[in-house]
C-alpha cells in the first residue's frame, strides 16, 4: 500500500505551513515542537462503513525520529484523511448527507432512514454536534459573518454557515477539516 495523500489530510494540533504542498520537513512535532524530525511510520486502518468484513485507509501514522543524532521525541501521532472523523465509523460524506437531508427539513428519522448506519448512531451524532456548536460557531465566525438565517434551531443555522462558507466543495466537512486542522466532530 502507498503512502497518504498529504494535501487531503488534517494533523490535529500541528502547524502547517502556508503551501499547498504537504511536507513533513515542515512540520513541528505536537509533542516535543521538533521541526525536521518527523518520518512517515504506518498506514492507519478503520472499519469499513459500507462493509463490515473490510477495512479502509484512514490516514498515516508519523513518527518523531530521536535516532542517531536527531533531536525528535520518539512519539508517534496520526495524520488522518480529510474524510475520516476520528473515532467514527461515519465517513465526512455520509455526515454530509444526513446534513443535507436535515437542512432540506427532513426528520431525524427520514434523514437517516438510507443511510448505512444505524439510526442511534445519527441520534447519537445530533447530539454530539449540539455539544460542539460554540466550538463550531465560533472557528466558522472567525473565517466569515453569518449570513441572514430564518432557521430558529442554531444547529441548522450553523450547518447554513458552514454550507455557505465551502460552497465550492464537494463535502464541506472535509474542507473544514482542511482549513481548521481539526475534524468536525473534535
Amino acid at each position: 500500500m502507498g503512502d497518504v495523500p498529504f494535501l487531503d489530510s488534517f494533523c490535529a494540533g500541528c502547524s502547517r505551513s502556508g503551501r499547498p504542498a504537504f511536507s513533513l520537513k515542515q512540520v513541528q512535532c505536537p509533542h516535543c515542537a521538533c521541526s525536521g524530525t518527523l518520518i512517515r511510520h504506518s498506514i492507519l486502518y478503520g472499519n469499513d462503513p459500507d462493509s463490515s468484513a473490510h477495512q479502509v485507509k484512514r490516514g498515516q501514522r508519523v513518527l518523531c525520529s530521536n535516532r542517531d543524532l536527531r533531536p525528535g521525541c520518539g512519539h508517534t501521532f496520526p495524520i488522518f484523511l480529510s474524510e475520516v472523523l476520528p473515532r467514527h465509523t461515519v465517513t465526512a460524506t455520509v455526515l454530509w448527507t444526513f446534513i443535507q437531508a436535515l437542512l432540506a427539513g427532513l426528520s431525524l428519522r427520514t434523514a437517516a432512514k438510507n443511510l448505512p448506519l444505524a439510526l442511534e448512531t445519527f441520534y447519537g451524532l445530533r447530539r454530539k454536534m449540539r455539544i460542539k456548536l460554540d466550538i463550531l460557531r465560533t472557528r466558522l465566525l472567525g473565517s466569515r459573518s453569518p449570513p441572514h438565517s430564518e432557521r430558529s434551531d442554531p444547529l441548522l443555522a450553523t450547518f447554513e454557515l458552514l454550507s455557505t462558507l465551502f460552497a465550492g466543495n464537494a463535502c464541506p466537512l472535509a474542507a473544514f477539516a482542511l482549513r481548521f486542522q481539526i475534524s468536525f466532530l473534535d
